[in-house]
């Protein structure tokens, strides 16, 4: 079998493998970055400080002679204050013989570091060896060098000059020791220097060719490729364009080869089909303008072309209602009015379609929808009911912000809550209407049952109720809690109501807690445990102050204390207001 991708796995792929190109182009100018770091760190670390410090011992073993040497003619010169003069002397000998000592401590700490540098190069560790080995031999002459400055400074001190001039010829060994052969070991000590900067050099060299080299490889990879798949592409979407074209035209239509298996391929496929059927559609789209939603349309012709006729259906219906909306209305001017509905009926619409539903009717401030098979497949109406509740009052949070700028006022914005009620039964689904008018609703108890669920929401302080079948159907989408038995006005026997909390998995932890606390004080209440449900119903208000049905089934609860319900009391509560 083939292998085929879609557009967008061959774009990431190739998007992929150029990044892989890149990663190794980085990955190695990375290693050869700090091979170059290391190079010039070592330079300056060790061989700039060793130069120094041989150029201090150079300097410093003349100075120690040589001022040492002029006390003899200064004993001549000075008179009386040769004294102060040889004091001055003894003071720098003290200084240079320290600073002396220091720098050959120094020098040996930095050659034994760099020999014992495993990561150095092995000719620069033998180089370095060979070095501290000169050093080794200077170090230990060091001493008696400076033990020649002290007795020749304590012979003039004696006044016993001869013994002071035969102090200084001690100096001439020292003279090859700290000159020439100082000078060899420094003359080496450059030429490690320069062949660490030339390494470091030929290392910088060999990152510049490879980047430029993996960047050639990556740019010529990815445009070759990218030609390829653009050149595929264009001529799929060519053969489209000109298929349209002919089409327009009213020229015969012929199939288009599908070449690809990506959406391309896809695409192809489905003109070919759409445009085999648009005959057979062409004798009915002088329908379309009678429908609200389009998608009836599509959705229920059969192959024939016939519309489809009104049949029973297990749907579910929503009913929406803004609470206080006849104050609010006399508040605002009708312009005002006006453009906060088109902005509430707006995003209220856009939630409704994009969960599968089919808006059936505004009125005033109040929206009529439904779901039915086939725009919600099977059994997921009741869900998709639930969902697009949920996700109605997470837009109207969002309106409540956007409030100011849609009603033009700064201040005193009124309050906007929505009350929702959703049920689930049989229902007649399908078109009513003239020949000339129709629409696509649903007729029933059913829809009854939805408008009183949603005005019940007004005696539990609740925002979305639903009775039992939706949420028997919906229960592993939504969390819901059920919130009472009731008996609707025109209705004789009691209805299970549920309020819809969040989606599967989103319950807050007080609502958890609020949850668990409530049914236990439902089943009480239904129990006749007045204490026990009271208890219950406490715990919920300290969980979420602010719950309706806890505080409402409480103070019932006092009522049902004066006036106890008959032995035969199945625990419905009958309703008086719509």
């Amino acid at each position: 079998m083939a292998l085929s991708m879609t557009l967008r796995q061959k774009i990431v792929s190739l998007t992929f493998g150029v990044l892989v190109i890149f990663a190794g182009t980085v990955g190695t100018s990375l290693l050869l970055q700090r091979a170059i770091s290391e190079r010039f760190a070592s330079v300056i670390e060790a061989d700039v400080p060793l130069q120094t410090a041989i150029a201090t011992i150079d300097v410093y073993t003349d100075r120690y002679e040589l001022i040492l040497l002029r006390l003899i003619a200064d004993k001549h010169n000075l008179g009386d204050a040769f004294a102060a003069r040889l004091q001055e002397t003894e003071t720098a000998r003290a200084q240079l013989a320290t600073l002396l000592t220091a720098t050959f401590q120094q020098i040996d700490r930095t050659l034994n570091a760099e020999i014992d540098d495993q990561d150095a190069a092995v000719d620069d560790r033998v180089a370095m060896a060979d070095i501290r080995g000169r050093f080794s031999y200077m170090s230990r002459a060091l001493p008696e060098f400076i033990e020649v400055g002290r007795k020749f400074l304590e012979s003039v001190k004696a006044g016993q000059d001869d013994d002071a001039m035969r102090a200084a010829a001690a100096f001439t060994p020292y003279r090859t020791l700290f000159g020439p052969d100082l000078s060899a070991v420094r003359d080496e000590l450059a030429t490690l220097t320069a062949r660490a900067v030339a390494r470091a050099a030929a290392l910088h060299d060999e990152l510049i060719i490879l980047q430029a080299a993996m960047l050639v490889l990556a740019s010529l990879l990815g445009l070759g490729i990218a030609l390829i798949m653009s050149s595929r592409m264009m001529a799929g979407m060519g053969r489209l364009i000109a298929g349209t074209r002919r089409m327009e035209a009213g020229e015969i239509y012929q199939p288009l080869p599908v070449t690809s298996r990506d959406e391309i391929g896809t695409l192809t496929t489905t003109f070919n089909r759409m445009a085999a059927e648009l005959k057979a559609k062409d004798r009915i789209r002088e329908m379309f303008g009678k429908y609200v939603d389009p998608r009836i349309i599509a959705n229920l012709l059969d192959p024939q072309g016939e519309a489809g006729m009104a049949e029973r259906q297990v749907a579910t219906v929503f009913f929406s209602d803004i609470k206080g909306f006849t104050g609010l209305s006399e508040l605002l001017t009708a312009s005002t009015m006006v453009k906060f509905l088109n902005t509430y009926f707006t995003d209220m619409s856009a939630v409704i379609h994009g969960s599968n539903g089919i808006i059936d009717k505004y009125i005033g401030d109040a929206v009529m929808a439904f779901w039915t098979q086939p725009f919600s497949p099977g059994e997921s109406h009741a869900a998709d009911g639930c969902l697009a509740a949920l996700a109605q009052q997470a837009a109207i949070v969002k309106l409540r912000e956007n409030l100011s700028d849609v009603l033009g006022l700064r201040r005193n914005l009124p309050k906007i809550e929505v009350r929702m009620g959703l049920a689930t039964g049989d229902l007649v689904v399908g078109t009513v209407g003239s020949p000339t008018a129709r629409s696509f609703t649903v007729i029933g108890d059913t829809v009854n049952l939805a408008s009183r669920l949603e005005g019940s929401n007004k005696a539990y302080g609740t925002s979305i109720l639903v009775d039992e079948h939706t949420f028997r159907l919906a229960q592993q989408t939504v969390e819901a809690r059920e919130i009472d038995s009731i008996v609707v006005v025109g209705k004789t026997e009691p209805v299970r109501i549920y309020e819809i909390l969040a989606v599967a998995g989103g319950l807050t932890q007080a609502q958890a807690t609020l949850c668990e606390a409530f049914a236990a004080g439902l089943a009480a209440y239904r129990g006749r445990d007045w204490d026990g449900a009271e208890a219950a119903f406490a715990r919920c208000l300290a969980a979420v102050p602010s719950d309706g049905p806890a505080a409402v089934l409480r103070d019932r609860i006092a009522l049902l204390r004066r006036e106890p319900p008959p032995p035969d009391w199945d625990g419905a509560w009958r309703m008086t207001t719509k």
